[in-house]
């Protein structure tokens, strides 16, 4: 190269390499894009299976429920899926056990045969909201006093100072 063309060669050299730069920029962006999609699953895909398991409990319990759940299409991470699949599993079962009455005592009760469980899904940005709802007779506050103190948790005096709301954060206990 002569001394005067060294300045349109490193023009052209840049202008190569800034192209090649974006293309590869353009690449890896569309490289995201597909990983994202092969890696992205809708709740569903574990919310799906519970309807088995909630008629199986039902016979199990002699219970009658009805199982929904809504938002199950949101697009979600394969693995934040899975860390779900447990405690959703829990939850449900907890509500069809402990929440939801027999046919029996509903009717006494003047409520429908058959009790509700529902899943709400909502991402509000980058938070996940997962609430599990049952028609059921709700949370028993001496059960937990009387279960807490038998785990000697508390002492008496201190589960009878116990608001209800600190008797129901009991609940999420470890094994309780």
């Amino acid at each position: 190269l002569g001394t005067g063309n060294w300045g349109a060669f490193l023009f052209s050299l840049s202008h190569g390499l800034v192209f090649n730069a974006e293309e590869i920029s353009n690449l890896v962006d569309s490289l995201e894009e597909h990983l994202k999609d092969i890696s992205m699953l809708s709740l569903n895909t574990i919310a799906q299976p519970l309807h088995r398991q909630v008629r199986d409990l039902c016979r199990l319990f002699g219970k009658q429920a009805d199982f929904s759940v809504a938002g199950g299409e949101i697009l979600l991470d394969r693995r934040i899926l899975e860390g779900l699949k447990g405690p959703l599993v829990h939850l449900v079962r907890n509500s069809l056990d402990h929440g939801l009455e027999t046919p029996e005592k509903r009717d006494a009760a003047g409520k429908h045969r058959e009790g509700s469980i529902v899943v709400r899904v909502e991402q509000q940005g980058n938070l996940l909201f997962l609430e599990v709802s049952d028609d059921g007779q709700g949370v028993d506050l001496e059960k937990i006093r009387q279960q807490a103190l038998r785990r000697q948790m508390f002492s008496k005096e201190e589960l009878s100072r116990m608001e209800e709301a600190q008797l129901r954060q009991l609940l999420f206990h470890s094994g309780f």
